[in-house]
């Protein structure tokens, strides 16, 4: 039986090849929503909810929004986020959805999050669609461990 997924016209050798235990995915899209004060309110319900979500199926993860682009990392059993991760690639909120890794993970980033929004950085120094695996997962780990700003 072949396992092989097509997003964003890249075809993935999927999670059945790599194994049991711990699965670590990180993925990037393009935003289909205009960031505005109305959006950013569904994007942040839209976060809470899904760290209710995840938690109860034992999903780790966090996600960020910077310049029109979704990064997010999902850790968990294969059958937990394989299901996940089609459903959010068949979400009509984005587009462009690459898959740039799917790996067994020793342990958990994001233990402490079911999911977590990450702060936007200032700048992050390189090209969110053509970053590897490696760079979108610093990003994600340092956007999310930023104190979160407030605004007086």
């Amino acid at each position: 039986m072949e396992n092989n997924t097509v997003y964003g016209g890249v075809t993935v050798q999927y999670f059945d090849d790599f194994g049991h235990g711990l699965h670590r995915i990180t993925y990037v899209s393009r935003s289909l929503m205009p960031m505005t004060p109305e959006s950013e309110n569904i994007f942040a319900d839209l976060v809470s909810a899904s760290a209710v979500n995840n938690r109860s199926k034992g999903i780790t993860g966090a996600l960020l929004v910077y310049d029109g682009w979704f990064v997010q990392t999902l850790e968990g059993a294969r059958a937990d986020i394989k299901p996940l991760f089609d459903r959010i690639a068949a979400d009509p909120r984005h587009t462009d959805v690459v898959l740039k890794t799917v790996e067994l993970a020793e342990k958990r980033v994001f233990a402490r999050w079911g999911m977590k929004q990450g702060r936007r950085p200032e700048s992050i120094g390189f090209d969110i669609a053509a970053a590897s695996a490696d760079e979108l997962l610093s990003i994600l780990m340092l956007s999310a461990l930023a104190p979160v700003r407030r605004v007086a």
